[in-house]
């Protein structure tokens, strides 16, 4: 890419701080001494190789000098220079994509419902995962606040295609320094990680960890994990559950983009694919992760988002309808119940009218979709 396509805009907003610990964590050292205002690294593995960073945006030679430096960059690395540009600009960051592989996502479209779990589920991964860092369980009946805090600084990226790829930035500096975390600043020089790293490494491993158990038939590697390996929860193993690809070649693909301002100082899976003939036995794992209590009657509000009815003898239809639902702690889900003939008229008219309907039942939890057995009560809401 020719230098003139950077923004010169873009190039005048990049904070000199944030280049030099790009420059400190990509193996350049800066050379004591004073240079007017430019602060001169040198490749650890290269002496030749000498890297000038602007001190002030003041400076008249502020943007070409910069300039300069991006492109420096992108050719030592092989990369582009606008994404070394976008990885200056924005604040030090891990990147998670999540991509779910089939041959109906491969011109970079996915059914709707499919769309949503995807970015959905993710942020339930992350909040399980951000949960197990605070505190080790199987499972966890509501999330906690610095789990929640996390989440709330995540941030959508654009998606990508090939599959589809949905991105979800996870900022460094998140969670402060707290007596039940220890954590230490990114540039304090402490050998502590920071919160949100312990969470995107903690997902990659319990990702890894499910599926190497599932591969080799050991499900006791994770409903009672050894000292060392990662604790998997059932809300871990839900949220895999809701992004099972429909197609019995499919696949859904995690992988880690470590922020380049500070990577790991242990071995992370970069990269964990998951097949779908693997969503059966985490089924398994989430079922066997929950807790004891055998299913309970509750009330659920939501919005209409399948009709599977068939007409009956009669000539009225009834059958399967699936309802878009917030449970409990904003986890969203999708049930099915079957509907007699009278209510499946009543869920028509909702769906025509995009209004909510509520239903009480037992939730049978299964993977993607969920059955409410037993249900009663089945009417619009505010009607």
């Amino acid at each position: 890419m020719a230098s003139r396509e950077l923004d010169r805009k873009l190039l005048k907003q990049i904070d000199p701080s944030a280049v030099k610990m790009y420059a400190r964590a990509t193996k350049w050292r800066r050379v004591e001494g004073d240079f007017d205002g430019i602060a001169v690294y040198r490749r650890v593995d290269d002496e030749d190789e000498e890297l000038h960073i602007p001190e002030q945006r003041e400076r008249p030679d502020f943007t070409s000098t910069m300039e300069r430096a991006v492109l420096q960059f992108a050719r030592i690395e092989d990369r582009l220079p606008v994404s070394v540009l976008n990885d200056l600009l924005l604040p030090p960051a891990d990147v998670l994509r999540f991509k779910l592989k089939s041959s109906r996502a491969a011109d970079g479209t996915i059914p709707l419902s499919d769309a949503v779990s995807l970015i959905t589920s993710p942020r339930k991964a992350l909040l399980a995962s951000a949960c197990t860092v605070i505190d080790p369980r199987p499972y966890y009946g509501r999330a906690m606040a610095d789990a929640e805090t996390f989440i709330e600084a995540c941030r959508f990226g654009q998606t990508e295609r090939g599959s589809f790829v949905t991105n979800f930035i996870c900022p460094l500096e998140v969670i402060p320094p707290k007596d039940h975390i220890l954590q230490g600043s990114l540039f304090s020089g402490s050998v502590d990680p920071p919160f949100t790293r312990k969470v995107t490494t903690n997902l990659m491993k319990s990702l890894n960890h499910i599926v190497e158990s599932v591969r080799d038939d050991h499900a006791e590697k994770v409903t009672a994990p050894a000292e060392g390996s990662p604790q998997v929860s059932a809300n871990l193993c839900e949220a895999l559950l809701e992004m099972q690809p429909e197609e019995q070649r499919g696949l859904v693909v995690v992988s880690a983009q470590w922020s380049r301002v500070a990577p790991p100082e242990e071995p992370v899976p970069a990269k964990v694919e998951i097949p779908v003939r693997y969503f059966p036995a985490i089924h398994g794992l989430s079922q066997r992760l929950r807790p004891l209590d055998g299913p309970k009657e509750g009330t659920f509000i939501g919005k209409i988002r399948g009709l599977r009815g068939e007409p009956n003898k009669d000539g009225r239809m009834e059958g399967e309808t699936d309802i878009r639902v917030v449970a409990d702690e904003d986890d969203v889900m999708t049930i099915r119940v079957r509907l007699s003939p009278d209510d499946y008229a009543v869920a028509c008219d909702a769906h025509k009218a995009a209004s909510y309907v509520q239903v009480t039942g037992i939730l049978q939890r299964a993977p993607r979709v969920h059955r409410i057995e037993g249900y009663k009560n089945f009417h619009r809401v505010g009607v």
